[in-house]
């Protein structure tokens, strides 16, 4: 438990790390070319936006749930939308840590309106995506959970996205996804 709690700080960090060095490049890259004027400031953060690229669009979903939930908001708006983001999130709904889920269209990838209902105490992705089968599912319940019967795993299964629960039930495997408690 205290191995996959130290892996996760440490790929949060790393994740940390690496929004720093995109905006010390993007940074960099906007002084050179985009050219002093009294609008150069909504300029640079304009092309930040740009240039910042999102390697784990589930990853940097999830992180806006754990950090819309810290602070106490009602609702939060993540985007990019798709539909694996999609699934994950109907089941963890269905699983009663999220409240209404609507799909806005932007013409920008879309995004997901979701109400918060204050539950979540810790969420994240599980990387890499483990191939796990159905009786090894109370192991990996033990490694991410902080206690049994409490939390979810979410994976993608030959069946769809499901939780860990769900897959025991059915005596199926899959790749684990993300944890949720």
């Amino acid at each position: 438990m205290e191995k996959a709690q130290e892996n996760a700080d440490a790929v949060e960090h790393i994740k940390l790390s690496l929004d720093v060095v995109v905006y010390m490049f993007a940074d960099a890259v906007l002084e050179k070319y985009i050219p002093k004027s009294a609008s150069r400031k909504q300029e640079v953060e304009e092309a930040k936006e740009v240039i910042k690229m999102q390697m784990d669009p589930l990853a940097d979903a999830l992180v806006a749930i754990l950090n819309a939930e810290k602070t106490g908001k009602k609702t939060v708006t993540v985007k990019p939308a798709s539909k694996i983001i999609a699934n994950v999130f109907r089941t963890i709904q269905r699983a009663g840590y999220l409240g209404e889920l609507e799909y806005i269209e932007d013409h920008r990838g879309g995004m997901f309106e979701i109400q918060l209902m204050g539950r979540i105490n810790k969420c994240g992705v599980i990387k890499p995506r483990f191939p796990v089968k159905h009786d090894e599912l109370e192991n990996e319940e033990r490694n991410y959970l902080p206690a049994r019967g409490f939390g979810i795993l979410v994976m993608t299964t030959p069946e769809g996205v499901i939780t860990h629960e769900d897959a025991k039930e059915r005596g199926i495997g899959g790749r684990l996804l993300a944890y949720i408690y």
